[in-house]
This record gives structure tokens, C-alpha cells and sequence, in this order.
């Protein structure tokens, strides 16, 4: 048995958390807020004593503060900075990690034109899903990429006059840059399809993003579960439901209620 780890006896002493960068809390932005008007208006500010008041009229809510996660991002965003800029060990780490979201690859400005509903390709602008398919190099080429000169030639990498253990460090780095991409975009494109209606081949990515590093990727999990998603909205309930009982993802446990509903309602 998993029983609900919260009765109601605890919800008598709730803490409420104001949700409040040190942006909203500055002067300036009370400021520039009240100039705002018409069409230009915006929320820029919060004060937390007027939404404390209110917060603590609310049945069982005992104690308000601030939250302090985003004034800990602050400060874990300037440790990053500093140590980018003074530690070559964690550079590297944090590029292999990040590297590929930062400036503007390809993947990024393809999740930025889905989540504008800017799927598909205009005039010669490539949308959504022409982006997430520049993503897909092909395995060969990037296999190659950290020891072929006509692979890095192909990308447009030379070594000019750079050291040689320092390019092949590059090298490794746009090497992974390209698997990541590529992994990330495998799984990314299904659901362009599926937003799209297109549920047999989103089903297709899905299928073949579970699939990838040998079913250990890191999308494994959600790959599997809209795959079962696409299934049920194709009407192939026993294959949604057989994906749904051999979960193994945090998520089982949603996925089992789906597996038995669907046993239920479409027996």
C-alpha cells in the first residue's frame, strides 16, 4: 500500500511561500511598474506584506515567508559566472553538460518556435520541426567527428593554428554537443506530431527515442510514456496499457491508474 503522505491534520499548519525574485522586490520595478500603462502594462513588482495579509485570511495557513529559492538561483547563477570565467575544469564540466542550450543552436530555437506553435516550415524559414531535423546528424558523422578531418571539415571545423591536444578537446565537446542534439530532437519531434494530430508517427519518434542508447537514454522514461499516450489516441488500447504496466519510471504509479482505467473502460 502507498498511503497519501498528507492528512488533514497537516493542512491546520500549512507554511505559505511567496513566490518572489529580488527583481520583483526592488524599488525600481514598483517604479517603472506604476509608468506602465495601457497595452505596455505589466506586473513587475510584488509586495510581500500585502499578499502576506492576505495569505494568512486563508483557512489554515499558519505562517508566511518568503520563498527563498529564486534568491538562492541568484546566488548559484554568480557562483557559476565566477567560476566559468577562473576554473578551466569546471568550464569544461559545465559545457559538457549545458553547452549545447547556450548561444543559439539549433535545438534551442526549435523549442522556442513549438512552444509558439511554429511547427511547420514558412517561405524559407524552417519551423519547429525542419529545425529539430537539422539536429539529427547522422550517426556515421558524428562518430567521426572527433578524429576524421573530412568529418570535422564537413562541419565546418578546421584547426588553424591551434594546438593540437586543444582541437581534439573542441572536437570531443562538438562531438557531444551533436549526440545530445540529436538525442534531445529524436524525442522533441514527436511532439510537434503530436501536437499536430499526427499520432502514428509521433509514435514512430517515440518508439525510436525509447529505444535510444539501448533504452538507457535519458528520455527513456517519457519516450515510453507518450508512446502509450499516441497508442490510446489511435485506439491501440492493449499496447498503451502493456507500456503502462511495465513501468519503471518515478511515475509508475500514475502510469498503473492509466493501465487500470483503460482495462475499465475499454475492456
Amino acid at each position: 500500500a502507498h498511503p497519501y503522505r498528507v492528512d488533514a491534520g497537516d493542512l491546520q499548519q500549512v507554511t505559505a511561500l511567496i513566490d518572489a525574485s529580488p527583481e520583483y522586490l526592488a524599488g525600481r520595478m514598483v517604479k517603472l511598474q506604476q509608468r506602465l500603462t495601457g497595452k505596455n502594462q505589466l506586473v513587475l513588482s510584488v509586495s510581500p506584506r500585502d499578499l502576506a495579509k492576505r495569505l494568512r485570511e486563508i483557512e489554515g495557513v499558519d505562517r508566511v515567508a518568503l520563498w527563498t529559492l529564486p534568491i538562492e538561483a541568484d546566488m548559484f547563477r554568480s557562483t557559476v559566472k565566477r567560476l566559468l570565467a577562473n576554473d578551466e575544469n569546471f568550464r569544461g564540466m559545465f559545457l559538457q553538460q549545458f553547452g549545447l542550450f547556450e548561444g543559439r543552436h539549433p535545438l534551442v530555437q526549435a523549442r522556442q518556435k513549438y512552444f509558439g506553435g511554429e511547427f511547420d516550415d514558412v517561405d524559407e524559414k524552417l519551423g519547429a520541426t525542419g529545425l529539430y531535423m537539422e539536429c539529427r546528424l547522422p550517426d556515421e558523422l558524428i562518430r567521426d567527428l572527433a578524429t576524421n578531418p573530412a568529418a570535422q571539415k564537413r562541419m565546418g571545423f578546421e584547426q588553424g593554428n591551434l594546438k593540437p591536444e586543444i582541437f581534439q578537446r573542441q572536437m570531443q565537446g562538438a562531438q557531444m554537443i551533436a549526440l545530445q542534439a540529436k538525442t534531445n530532437a529524436t524525442y522533441w519531434i514527436g511532439f510537434v506530431h503530436f501536437a499536430n494530430g499526427n499520432y502514428k508517427v509521433a509514435s514512430d519518434w517515440f518508439q525510436r527515442s525509447a529505444e535510444q542508447h539501448e533504452g538507457q537514454g535519458p528520455w527513456a522514461a517519457g519516450a515510453k510514456y507518450n508512446l502509450a499516450r499516441s497508442y490510446e489516441a489511435l485506439g491501440r488500447w492493449e499496447d498503451a496499457r502493456k507500456i503502462y504496466l511495465l513501468s519503471e519510471s518515478p511515475q509508475q504509479h500514475g502510469d498503473l491508474v492509466r493501465a487500470r482505467l483503460i482495462a475499465q473502460q475499454h475492456p
